[in-house]
């Protein structure tokens, strides 16, 4: 079974502070026991105390870094997580640290003051006072012992002694006294005075030689005086081991000290790291938060977690991101409300900073300017238009107006309404164009109309009295005996004046139809069938392609359709075209149909002016053809326009 990377990580880390362990324990004892000396090494119980100690300040120690590094290096860029551990652990740490130096400095005084030289000299010099006072006593005996006449005649109890002994080849003793063999060995030795005091019998026995004679008395020293004399002795016992237990008893202090400084240290940090919970990470949510909010986010909320104040923070920031998504909501509606409304009417609406930079616009203004994707200056989108470029200009200099110019926009001629607005706060502009070509063309149109009816009334009357006449004068020149040549050029001349009365017949119908069109009877109708049965009639005149789609039947007065038709296939046969190529199809709820020739075209300076009354590129007629197959696709409520030199499309609704 193989182990996994981690997990050797983890034994790797686990050997690594087990020998970490014990090594500072191994040089921490040494340094210990160096410091201490033979207490340290004689007193095993010691030993193992200090170094369950020292283990114990270890671990927590490597604790302590492991959670210093934990709290502060990954989080060095935080600086709010940074601060709070700081002041938490400094208001903790910094009252109780001062309180454990304060305590080590007095412990280690009173020591110091325990030990001092005053305080060992104080008890040996009492000691010294105290054995002095029994060796006062004992010369005294030893003074007797020296001086009394005789030893049968002496009385112990009346010289203030329990007992008194001669020891020579006999030992002699008065009184309540013992004298041990060793004693007497040692006087004759060091053949002096020789002294011993038994605390138990409160007894001082002293011996001297007289005359090759040992003489021993022995005396009752008072309680008092034996029980300050051995508290003294037990006061210098205890005094001299104490002094061997002054560096371990401090250094079991100072390692206590730093034992409680580190668990205070410890439970500073820990207690810092739960305030900072409380509080940092609240706060951290509340940041992450604001940051994608201001990046346009308002689909968060933050969990209310904290302190009571905190929640109630976050409850209020959750409750006025809702009031924004709210009011966002309202306002990108109203915003796309106000957009549907710009971009459904048909005058082009543009914005323009004070800076002259084109800010918005609606759908309408990219049918007149082509250039305005992306943010630009108004100077280069109209560019292209020079009379709407300097129109502009100058109503912006003269702080709004309204003007009426006509512009050539993809090569047609158009009549506009520019109009300039700037806004209240003077931060910009609106520009309003307004394309009104339809409606000249419409006046025109209405014009023409009235034109052609009275036309169509004045002339159409004095047409047939004029033929009649005509004809009349040529039969009257037929009867009379006038010449040949005479004859002839009346003839001609009749021929003529009957020819033109014809076209001016014609012409004056084309008016009549143009001013009086019915309005159309429209019925469902196959116009794949209609255009191929129109076309019969042009078989050998012209060569017809054909390429229907499939189409559905539409409502159409095939009798005025069949006008259309039959007008732009007499305008490619006038034209020289040899070809014509008919296709249809339909698309999003309309049907199309597309009429390409092969002649020379519609010269593109006439090409805005096709549809005109008055227009026509043939050197008889007066132009009313195509405009008159407007006007009808136009009642069918669609549209006929030229797409270039060649190719008219009819739109229907289907």
């Amino acid at each position: 079974m193989f182990r996994t990377k981690s997990s050797r990580d983890r034994a790797l880390k686990i050997a690594g502070l087990s020998l970490l362990f014990v090594i500072l324990l191994f040089y921490g004892t040494r340094f210990i026991s160096g410091i201490s000396g033979k207490f340290y090494l004689s007193n095993p119980t010691f030993h193992i105390l200090f170094s369950l100690n020292l283990l114990v300040l270890l671990v927590i120690f490597v604790f302590l870094i492991r959670n210093i590094f934990l709290f502060f290096i990954p989080h060095r860029s935080t600086r709010l997580r940074f601060k709070l551990v700081t002041a938490f652990s400094l208001l903790i740490l910094g009252p109780s640290l001062f309180a454990v130096i304060i305590s080590t400095s007095f412990v280690n005084k009173g020591l110091d003051r325990l030990f001092r030289l005053q305080m060992k000299r104080s008890v040996e010099t009492s000691l010294l006072l105290a054995r002095e006072s029994l060796n006062l006593v004992a010369d005294d005996i030893a003074r007797f012992l020296k001086t009394f006449p005789s030893f049968k005649r002496v009385n112990p109890v009346e010289e203030g002694f329990e007992g008194i002994c001669r020891i020579g080849k006999s030992v002699e003793c008065k009184g309540n006294i013992e004298v041990e063999p060793l004693t007497v060995k040692k006087v004759l030795e060091v053949e002096s005075i020789y002294s011993r005091f038994d605390v138990k019998k409160r007894e001082l026995t002293v011996c001297v030689k007289r005359r090759g004679r040992i003489y021993c008395a022995s005396r009752k020293i008072p309680s008092s005086f034996v029980k300050n004399f051995s508290q003294l002795e037990q006061l210098q016992k205890d005094y001299n081991m104490l002094k061997t237990y002054e560096r371990p008893i401090k250094g079991i202090y100072t390692a206590t000290f730093l034992i409680m400084a580190f668990l205070v240290l410890f439970g500073a940090l820990w207690f810092a790291r739960y305030f900072e919970k409380r509080i940092n990470i609240p706060v951290e949510s509340l940041y992450r938060a604001t940051k994608k909010i201001s990046r346009g986010n308002l689909d968060v909320k933050v969990e209310e977690e904290g302190t009571d104040e905190l929640k109630n923070v976050i409850v209020a920031f959750n409750y006025m991101v809702e009031q924004l998504k709210a009011l966002k909501e309202k306002l990108e509606s109203e915003k796309n409300y106000v957009e549907k409304v710009i971009n459904s009417i048909s005058p082009a609406v543009i914005t323009v900073s004070k800076d002259g930079e084109v800010i918005s616009y609606n759908l309408a203004a990219l049918s007149i300017v082509k250039n305005l994707e992306g943010r630009k200056q108004f100077m280069e989108v109209f560019s292209p238009y020079p009379e709407i470029k300097a129109t502009v200009q100058e109503l912006l200099l003269y702080g709004g107006g309204r003007r009426e110019i006509s512009e050539i926009v993809d090569g047609n001629e158009r009549f506009l309404s520019v109009e300039v607005i700037p806004f209240p706060d003077g931060e910009g502009s609106v520009v309003i164009i307004e394309d009104f070509t339809e409606m000249v063309n419409a006046q025109k149109m209405s014009a023409w109309k009235e034109v052609a009816q009275r036309l169509a009334h004045e002339i159409k009357n004095p047409l047939t009295p004029i033929s009649l006449s005509a004809e009349r004068v040529r039969r009257l020149i037929s009867k009379q005996d006038v010449p040949e040549e005479l004859k002839r050029a009346v003839d001609k001349a009749v021929s003529l004046i009957v020819e033109e009365v014809e076209i001016i017949r014609r012409l004056v119908d084309e008016f009549r139809t143009f001013a009086r069109l019915p309005l159309p009877e429209k019925k469902m109708e196959d116009l794949n069938r209609l255009i191929e049965t129109y076309a019969l009639a042009y078989g050998e005149k012209i060569k017809i392609n054909f390429d229907f789609g499939d189409i559905p039947e539409i409502p159409v007065d095939k009798k005025l359709f069949r006008e259309v038709f039959l007008n732009l296939m007499e305008n490619s046969i006038d034209a020289g075209a040899t070809a014509v190529s008919i296709s249809t199809f339909y698309k999003d709820g309309r049907v199309y149909i597309s009429f390409r020739d092969n002649g020379p075209g519609i010269p593109e300076n006439l090409r805005d002016k096709i549809f005109s009354p008055h227009m026509s590129t043939k050197k008889s007629g007066w132009g009313l053809g195509l405009a008159i197959a407007k006007r009808i696709i136009e009642d069918h409520g669609g549209k006929i326009y030229l797409v270039d030199g060649n190719t008219f499309v009819i739109e229907l609704p289907a």
